[in-house]
């Protein structure tokens, strides 16, 4: 790894993306942890940015925990004690909520392959949604309820394509299921779990956050109360970049935090490719399967990236103070794992 090209690929990268800040957390082989960062005037490096879909791995990997903790019916490591049988991936919907069309199972609700309608096409488009009628029915339920009557997409398994309802009813199952705020056994299953002094649940962020730039340039504070409650622990949590990195070894490149079987649940795929859910199989290819696996969120005013490389075991996490889209976000991805391979 090199830290001087490290640093001119995020200088070259934020000229041509409107001169935001950012961090990267690079972790290699044996826990060599190293934070590089980059800033504007009057935009200082960011600390704890929302992190926007990145948030959704974190839900993810909680769901696939209390099946795993379901599975022994013992607490050993379980982070908050669960009956055997309690929960499981090939569960039916229906077990905990009637009226889903299709009636899924909890791992097509992980993998995308549920065929349910979205909420919105995006954070943004939900954003838009909600300032254009703030005096509308903007509650969970009532908003998951309106997805869950709208014709389904596909039939379950036909095909993969996430969108925020299923992240928005895993939530409600963990609830139903633990008959405790979803946030909690979250909270206990991933962030506690694995030490992340500086992620948060969705919500006002301890100490504050950067100030994010949305596509405009306008410089946002924070998301609305409101929003912040309808996305919930699926997009609007709060980390940084050193976190999040420490979660991609933790979540895809160790089973030091968890036992083996969780961790190859968490990165199964049955196409061959490495595509674990809640996040994407990227290139570069090796006899065409990704060797990275990584997830690119932006939350209107921030962005994020958490990626883990397999050839080289490197850990790579991003926050930035603005939204410069997706395909940015990725093009970043690209040169960072081209520099660090090199």
């Amino acid at each position: 790894m090199n830290p001087e090209r490290l640093q001119a690929s995020l200088e070259e990268w934020a000229a041509r993306n409107g001169g935001p800040s950012l961090s990267l957390t690079v972790i290699g082989t044996l826990g060599a942890e190293s934070t590089i960062s980059r800033s504007s005037p009057g935009r200082p490096a960011p600390a704890a940015v929302r992190i926007g879909e990145v948030s959704r791995v974190f839900l993810v990997s909680a769901v696939v925990g209390l099946a795993q903790c379901s599975s022994t019916g013992e607490l050993g490591d379980c982070p908050l004690p669960v009956a055997r049988g309690a929960f499981g991936l090939d569960d039916r919907v229906s077990r905990w909520r009637v009226g889903v069309p299709g009636d899924p199972t909890v791992r097509q609700l992980l993998d995308g392959s549920s065929g349910l309608a979205a909420i919105a096409p995006s954070l943004q488009g939900l954003r838009t949604q909600v300032l254009e009628d703030p005096t509308a029915d903007w509650s969970r339920a009532a908003v998951l309820a309106a997805a869950l009557a709208s014709p389904p997409r596909f039939a379950p398994g036909a095909q993969h394509s996430p969108v925020d309802t299923e992240a928005l009813l895993l939530e409600d199952l963990i609830s139903r299921a633990t008959a405790r705020p979803p946030g909690d056994w979250i909270d206990a299953s991933t962030i506690l779990h694995m030490g992340l002094g500086q992620t948060h649940l969705s919500g006002p962020a301890p100490g504050g956050i950067a100030r994010g730039h949305d596509a405009a340039g306008t410089a946002l504070v924070d998301l609305e109360p409101a929003l912040l409650d309808l996305v919930g622990n699926e997009a609007g949590m709060t980390s940084d970049s050193t976190d999040l990195a420490r979660f991609a070894v933790a979540a895809w490149g160790s089973a030091i935090l968890r036992p083996p079987s969780w961790v190859a649940l968490v990165t199964d795929a049955s196409d061959g490719h490495r595509q674990p859910w809640g996040a994407t199989g990227v290139c570069p290819c090796v006899d065409g399967q990704p060797t990275v696996i990584a997830q690119l969120g932006d939350a209107v005013g921030w962005a994020a990236l958490a990626a883990y490389d397999f050839e080289d075991h490197v850990a790579v996490a991003v926050v930035v103070d603005a939204d410069p889209g997706p395909a940015a976000m990725g093009q970043l991805l690209t040169a960072l794992v081209g520099v660090i391979r090199d």
